[in-house]
């Protein structure tokens, strides 16, 4: 077959509505160069959505899709625990929403208040059953205030969490510690849990306290 009419015969079974991937395995192309050839190739929405359904299609798109519908539910679940009125449940999501990163897949919180430290742990325990083996803490310190070792012991006592919970360390950064800091004397902690349940039911909870109607968060 001609040059012409492998790009004529890949167009004719693009307008058919067959898939990227079936026509380059049937021509033996790639699928890169069969986009290319058929870029200009409009379907019809039936066929769009027969190819979607198959699963040959905008995939990603889907599972992009599917992913924002399990996070928006687990933000209904944060909402509905929110209405129940716990205290220590309201005031870890409270502190989340002050000092905690807003990723979607991800709980990531960080001070150096060993208090507020200790209370949200208690909250990700008690709240959220987050089990200790998977929590990771992260730390920012100083040697000038203190030996890292001794930091570290600190923050494990505090924690409640063994060696193995704790990640690498940030010691002596020249920007983050120029001087003395000596308001942070044991550095700065990080808590992290890779958990969407946990971090989506936090936010909802929060869009439900603050009566915040539009979708934050999910994206």
């Amino acid at each position: 077959m001609k040059p012409t009419e492998i790009v004529m015969k890949a167009q004719k079974l693009r307008k058919e509505g067959m898939s990227l991937k079936r026509i380059a395995r049937l021509l033996s192309l790639s699928p890169s160069t069969v986009q290319i050839w058929t870029k200009n190739t409009l379907l019809s929405n039936e066929q769009k959505d027969v190819l979607r359904r198959k699963g040959g299609e905008k995939s990603g798109d889907l599972r992009s899709k599917k992913a924002r519908e399990i996070r928006s539910s687990f933000q209904e679940q944060g909402k509905k625990i929110m209405n129940q009125m716990d205290s220590l449940f309201i005031a870890g999501c409270m502190l989340y929403w002050a000092e905690g990163a807003k990723q979607k897949n991800v709980l990531s919180f960080t001070n150096s208040d060993p208090a507020m430290i200790c209370l949200f742990m208690k909250f990700l325990r008690s709240r959220l059953k987050i089990k200790d083996k998977d929590i990771r803490i992260y730390l920012n310190c100083c040697t000038k205030e203190k030996p890292f070792i001794e930091t570290k012991e600190f923050w494990k006592i505090t924690t409640g969490l063994p060696d193995t919970c704790f990640g690498k360390a940030v010691v002596d950064h020249p920007k983050q510690w120029k001087g003395t800091r000596t308001k942070c004397p044991f550095g700065i902690c990080n808590i992290t849990v890779c958990s969407t349940n946990a971090v989506q039911k936090i936010f909802g909870a929060i869009r439900e306290f603050a009566n915040i109607k539009e979708e934050k968060w999910l994206d």
